[in-house]
């Protein structure tokens, strides 16, 4: 595939010139990024894909160019669709660079395949097969992309994830048109990205661990309070919140109710050394 790695600020200001150009008359860009989020608090963006309706395959190394504002007012556009698969959180990510969603609308291939009984949830390498008959490549699928140089394999990986999105796109849409689909697929997505760049509240959080359904009214109060704690020490050692301590312990401890610490160590669910 043919792509240009970007990693400064004046060739991210060319291809957005060349980007603009050509989507004049087709409103239309595709967009994926890679990061990675097993390591810190919040997701880290490393980069950013865009295609353009002519073939322009732009690859964004984030952290060689630090302020992506210009990209960012380029995609905010309300009259540009913005080309995706299985959005939700490459619409989380970008808002969280960005510091609010960007606008729509989107065009998500996962859900407008699904209205047409493509799968639920089919990956973007199945569907490419499916649809246009290409196999692709997705040994780098669980590369490191904070690993710099980047490798060959993994920016024609990167470019691959784009470069097929406004066919699939073209080919779908028909189809959804001759079902009379269009509207449910646009509902659905919206419905999904809609909220994919909602944060929850620290004291909502306990509404999101497992298991909960067991305990009674005084133990989802502790709960509460346990995942509040567990997210205020995961942003202060920028670390994932699963890695602070998982669900089963907070689950066990809301439970049992011990009353010290070592009452809290000696839990089954506890991992050694906490």
């Amino acid at each position: 595939l043919a792509y240009t790695l970007i990693s400064d600020a004046a060739s991210l200001a060319r291809f957005i010139e060349l980007w603009t150009q050509d989507t004049e008359t087709d409103r239309r860009i595709a967009i994926d990024t890679e990061f990675i989020r097993e390591r810190t608090y919040a997701p880290v963006l490393e980069m950013v894909q865009i295609a353009s309706p002519n073939g322009h395959i732009g690859l964004i190394d984030v952290p060689a160019i630090k302020d992506l504002t210009a990209l960012w007012q380029f995609l905010d556009d309300p009259t540009l669709t913005k080309l995706v698969h299985a959005g939700n959180q490459d619409v989380e990510i970008m808002a969280l660079a960005f510091g609010r969603p960007l606008n729509g609308p989107w065009f998500d291939t996962q859900v407008a395949g699904a209205f047409l009984g493509i799968g639920l949830q089919a990956g973007y390498g199945a569907i490419v097969q499916q649809v246009l008959h290409v196999k692709l490549d997705k040994e780098e699928g669980f590369s490191d992309w904070s690993r710099r140089p980047l490798t060959d394999s993994m920016l024609n990986y990167a470019a691959g994830d784009v470069h097929y999105l406004h066919s699939l796109e073209t080919w779908l849409s028909e189809r959804l048109a001759k079902r009379g689909r269009t509207q449910w697929a646009i509902d659905q997505t919206n419905r999904i990205l809609g909220h994919s760049a909602d944060q929850t509240a620290p004291e909502d959080l306990w509404q999101r661990v497992g298991g909960k359904h067991h305990l009674d009214g005084t133990g989802l109060a502790v709960l509460r309070e346990l995942t509040i704690w567990r997210d205020q020490e995961a942003r202060r050692r920028d670390k994932p919140r699963r890695n602070i301590l998982k669900d089963e312990p907070l689950i066990e401890i809301a439970k049992r109710k011990p009353r010290s610490a070592t009452a809290i160590g000696d839990l089954r669910a506890m991992p050694p050394n906490s």
